[in-house]
């Protein structure tokens, strides 16, 4: 099974994360936005996963896994109306189940060291 992580060098936050996970994952690098990201621009996967920035309303440190797309005519942020990426119910699970199990331990250490302690913690706990 190949995943594919996504990096975007328009995007500071997409950068940044490639640059620190680079010694660890493979990491597929564009010129382009992410947004504007077609099938024919990437290498073949069966996982896609895009490395980029969200915000919370409350402003606050988030991990998220979500499904891109707009389920509504809305695409304020990007993307096109009412439309939706396939995803796997199964993978976005375990990615937000083990997101949630590591937050607390996450935030201590991203208050206080590097990104690089981080993924070590991740990869210490075979979380990635």
């Amino acid at each position: 099974m190949k995943f594919l992580l996504i990096a975007s060098n328009k995007d500071l936050a997409s950068k940044n994360i490639a640059n620190h996970i680079k010694e660890y994952f493979d990491v597929f690098e564009t010129d382009k936005e992410l947004l504007s990201l077609t099938a024919e621009d990437l290498e073949e996967a069966d996982y896609y996963i895009f490395l980029s920035k969200h915000k919370s309303i409350a402003n606050k440190p988030a991990l998220t896994v979500h499904t891109p797309g707009n389920l509504t005519e809305s695409n304020d942020l990007g993307g096109n109306p009412k439309e939706v990426c396939p995803c796997d119910a199964v993978l976005n699970t375990l990615l937000l189940k083990t997101s949630i199990k590591i937050t607390k331990p996450i935030m201590k250490i991203a208050r206080s060291e590097s990104l690089m302690s981080l993924l070590r913690l991740f990869i210490t706990h075979q979380l990635i």
